[in-house]
């Protein structure tokens, strides 16, 4: 029955912020712009839609770290793979991967390939 109601409330809430999204987007675009002194587009209903995205950013950072901390503060489950014993050949190679990654993802960024 809880299943149930959560399925329902949390579709019902990605539902109208997706409906109130798409309505923003469309207003901003078509709500009509004009240019500037440049030369550039500078539409009627920014603001709306800057106000929205900093709404929910902030609402998704908050989301996260309350059932973060609630999930911490409860820990009404143990973890599984924190009591698995690894072997330390398990954790030399997965350290290694986790080098090559980083090493990879930091070349990347600095040498612009």
């Amino acid at each position: 029955m809880a299943v149930t109601k959560i399925r329902k409330v949390s579709s019902t809430t990605l539902l109208v912020l997706l409906a109130l999204s798409v309505l923003i987007f469309v207003l901003f675009f078509a709500g009509g712009s004009e240019l500037d002194a440049k030369g550039n587009k500078d539409y009627a209903f920014t603001g709306i839609l800057l106000y929205w995205t900093y709404f929910l950013f902030i609402v998704t950072v908050l989301a996260t770290l309350f059932f973060a901390g609630r999930s911490i503060a409860t820990n009404k489950t143990k973890d599984v793979v924190s009591e698995k014993k690894d072997s330390w050949h398990q954790r030399i190679v997965l350290g290694r991967y986790r080098f090559y990654v980083a090493y990879l993802l930091l070349d990347y960024n600095f040498n612009g390939y």
